[in-house]
């Protein structure tokens, strides 16, 4: 595979991983507890897929590129969270 298809992959579930553990953390201040049981099972899988290609990686390169990834996932998954869906659920 690719390190343009790696870095992409590596994004978006980064992306979906932490958009989904933002939802996790917000979930347990209200104590829904099935939610929590499911986002956790969801995110952490998705954390465990991206260690693949962090782990895979020989070149010093490909890692800083697959970290740069996988930091900006993280940062835009939980900026989304917060910005956009969190207000859907204030009740």
């Amino acid at each position: 595979m690719g390190l343009r298809k790696k870095i992409i992959i590596t994004f978006f579930a980064t992306f979906i991983a932490d958009l989904i553990s933002s939802f996790d953390f917000y979930a347990m201040t209200h104590d829904w507890i099935w939610l929590q049981l499911v986002s956790g099972l969801i995110s952490q899988s998705a954390w465990f897929m991206t260690s693949f290609f962090l782990y895979d990686s020989k070149d010093k390169d490909e890692r800083i590129f697959l970290f740069i990834a996988t930091a900006l996932g993280c940062s835009s998954g939980s900026t989304i969270m917060l910005l956009y869906i969190k207000p859907f659920f204030l009740f």
